[in-house]
This record gives C-alpha cells, sequence and structure tokens, in this order.
C-alpha cells in the first residue's frame, strides 16, 4: 500500500485527507517509524473498508462512538463522511438520540451543533460539504 493509495481512501471518504494523519505520517518520519504507520493503515483497511457494513452505517457508528467519547474534531469527520455517504437528517437524529441514552445530555447537545452545522452548511451551498 502506497501513500498515494491511502490519501484516496481518506479523500473518498471525508473529501480530503485530514490534517491529524499528514502528522502521523510526518511524526513516523521524523522518527523513522514510517512502517509502523503503513501497518496502521493496512489494518483500518482491512477492519473498515472491507468491512461488511455499508459505508453509510459504518459512517454513523464512527460518529455515534466518537461523540459518546467525547472525541469532537474526529467526530465531526466522521458525521461528515456520514452525511457523504448518504446520512439523512432523520438518521442523524437517531445516532444523537441514542449517544443521548449511552453518553447524556451533553454529548446530545454537542452532536445536534455538529450535525445541525452540516446541514445548515449543506443547504447554504447547494450540496454535502
Amino acid at each position: 500500500m502506497s501513500i498515494e493509495e491511502i490519501k484516496a481512501r481518506y479523500e473518498s471518504t471525508f473529501g480530503k485527507f485530514p490534517e491529524s494523519i499528514q502528522k502521523r505520517f510526518e511524526l513516523a518520519e521524523l522518527a523513522d517509524r514510517l512502517e509502523s504507520v503503513f501497518e496502521v493503515e493496512s489494518l483500518r483497511k482491512k477492519l473498515l473498508a472491507e468491512n461488511p457494513l455499508p459505508e453509510k452505517v459504518q459512517q454513523l457508528v464512527h460518529f455515534a462512538q466518537l461523540l459518546a467519547l467525547g472525541a469532537d474534531e474526529p467526530a465531526v469527520l466522521h458525521a461528515r463522511a456520514a452525511v457523504r455517504a448518504g446520512a439523512t437528517p432523520a438518521e442523524m437524529m437517531g445516532v444523537l438520540e441514542t449517544t443521548l441514552i449511552t453518553a447524556g445530555m451533553p454529548r446530545f447537545s454537542k452532536g445536534v451543533k455538529i450535525v445541525a452545522e452540516i446541514f445548515v452548511q449543506e443547504d447554504q451551498s447547494g450540496g454535502a460539504s
């Protein structure tokens, strides 16, 4: 697997190559541990890209888990990826309602903010961002 293949996979999912992943590669290169990052990416490909869950469902699960954990920045990436994969406002609300049960009102409220910003931005720009 090459860096170009890895970038293409991220760009297909997120519409961009996330800065956090770029930094992961840069640090690994400085530490002479680039091969370990390729191993991580190989595992990610096996567990995510070759997962039996459809992409939209997988992104909804990612969003829910990250939101519940309080990992807001990656939660935003995966919320946007879910919408790119076809998630509807109703499906996103379903994730938020489930998150309310598992993680409480603060995480639900944060999720509402994330999802509302995506759909408001989408409505203003005429397509998913």
